[in-house]
């Protein structure tokens, strides 16, 4: 029975694009003497369509940009929408309440998103361990937020947002015979543009100019994109209704990254909140994969024949 089956592939993808995307926090703020907010949510999209298409006509990934089926560019057109509701909830969640409270929010959003539509719409099997990782994480995610049970602006399109990810994760299941090359750069390129009005109502978008800052942009849209292909990958090996858990690992990683680069030391219920969630990403990865020597029950025909 070989161990890295494609299941496990996929879980290794999302823990690695959880890792990814926890190292957000560190671009931005090496970015933000240079670009406010909405700038750097503009700049890092169009940035990021403008590199990977340049890659996608220099590589084999151009002979794939025709020939998808009109159900295909709407998936692509759909992850690129929700890409940008993602950014735009986010940004107004990020400028009303605590961040922590934002991404505690985006998490649970995006967790009870994935469950609801991977077991309901989907149709994958729900295991007594896919549960209890859900409860496991949903309880840390609480324990690390703050106040998020009051309905603030703040809160609330920070739930929109979470909703939003929720959603992507399962259009991204559904673009797993596409070029991930050419799903990124459609993506970036329909959010980028159509995150441009958001330069006209924020103020401060460019501050003092610093080659540094554009090094850091640079590096953030390519970040930015190993995420984007990370989650495409992951999900078309890993079921949805499970998936989210796994990207909440975002929250202890950033934890580990802030106490190392920023001295930044969590405090009591953010340490406890982020352990929860480590815990329940262990159930969920050993649950499906069995790493970790967890038992649950074989989801589909892909992890069935992976185990031969």
């Amino acid at each position: 029975m070989k161990i890295w089956t494609e299941k496990a592939q996929g879980a290794g993808s999302l823990l690695s694009g959880a890792f990814v995307v926890s190292t957000f926090g560190i671009w931005a703020r090496f970015v933000s003497p240079m670009f406010g907010t909405a700038a750097q949510t503009v700049g890092r999209c169009l940035l990021a369509a403008g590199i990977m298409g340049a890659a996608v006509c220099m590589g084999q990934s151009r002979h794939h940009l025709r020939g998808y089926t009109r159900k295909q560019y709407a998936y692509m057109c759909l992850l690129g929408l929700l890409s940008f509701g993602l950014a735009l909830l986010f940004t107004l969640s990020v400028t009303t309440t605590k961040v922590g409270n934002t991404f505690s929010l985006i998490y649970a959003g995006s967790i009870l998103t994935s469950f609801i539509v991977g077991t309901f719409v989907m149709r994958e099997k729900t295991t007594p361990l896919k549960v209890a990782a859900v409860v496991v994480a949903l309880a840390g995610l609480c324990m690390y937020g703050s106040g998020i049970l009051a309905l603030s602006i703040g809160i609330v399109t920070g739930f929109g947002a979470g909703i939003c990810d929720g959603l992507s994760n399962s259009v991204r299941k559904q673009l797993r015979s596409t070029d991930r090359n050419v799903v990124v750069m459609y993506q970036y390129a329909i959010a980028g543009v159509l995150t441009l009005p958001l330069l006209f109502f924020t103020s401060h978008n460019i501050k003092t100019v610093s080659i540094w800052a554009m090094v850091a942009m640079v590096l953030y849209a390519i970040a930015s994109l190993a995420f984007g292909k990370l989650l495409l990958h992951g999900f078309s090996h890993f079921d949805v209704n499970i998936g989210g858990v796994i990207l909440a690992m975002q929250i202890f990683f950033g934890m580990l990254l802030g106490f190392i680069f920023f001295h930044e030391v969590p405090t009591t219920n953010e340490f406890f909140g982020s352990i929860l969630i480590f815990l329940a990403v262990l159930v969920a990865v050993g649950g499906e994969t069995k790493v970790f020597g967890l038992r649950g029950k074989r989801t589909n025909s892909v992890a069935i024949k992976a185990d031969k």
